[in-house]
């Protein structure tokens, strides 16, 4: 296919999610998570830095974009959401962790063990806890690793097993708004 800036604003289907193109280069193109909210929005940087529209983004070789049109565009959608209404289960944890470590998925399986909501997977020193939750219209997956006491949190798409960039600044908006709240309760600011 090629790749010209005709291509803006049409929607492709990728990773099992519906993306608008809102940027095209020589090797493919770049797109945000879902529909265009409105016809005259027009997606930069700026949109995703200053404004409510936070989406995920994400880069598709030009050799694995799929344009969608018409009725295809709504089937897509459903069939997004209905993989969005489905729970965390063995196999996709499974996926997920050979997707993320890179080991063999008879590895993992004898490594990984139900717990609570969600699977931990510990294939040696470090731990993983995987988990499901929604936040809104939104679902991921949370991945909690612990290495030597420490705990860490990374968020990942539910369907695509990417990284999610919108919870994971959601979550450094909400570190940095604790600190400062201690901050001003330590010092008796109002």
């Amino acid at each position: 296919m090629e790749v010209t800036v005709e291509l803006i604003d049409k929607v492709v289907f990728y990773k099992g999610r519906v993306w608008t193109i809102y940027s095209t280069s020589g090797d493919g193109i770049f797109a945000y998570q879902g529909l265009k909210p409105f016809s005259s929005f027009n997606y930069n940087e700026d949109s995703r830095r200053y404004s409510t529209f936070r989406k995920n983004i994400v880069f598709i070789k030009k050799d694995e974009i799929t344009i969608l049109t018409g009725d295809d565009i709504q089937t897509a959608v459903k069939k997004e959401n209905a993989q969005l209404k489905k729970e965390l289960t063995r196999k996709k944890a499974i996926d997920f962790y050979v997707y993320l470590t890179g080991h063999t998925k008879a590895f993992v399986s004898k490594h990984i063990q139900e717990r609570h909501n969600g699977f931990e997977f510990s294939p040696g020193v470090i731990r993983y806890d995987l988990w499901k939750t929604s936040r809104g219209e939104r679902s991921f997956l949370i991945l909690s690793h612990n290495i030597e006491g420490n705990s860490q949190h990374a968020y990942f798409d539910f369907i695509t097993f990417e990284t999610d960039d919108v919870e994971t600044d959601r979550s450094w908006e909400e570190v940095k708004q604790e600190i400062i709240d201690n901050f001003k309760e330590w010092n008796g600011i109002q």
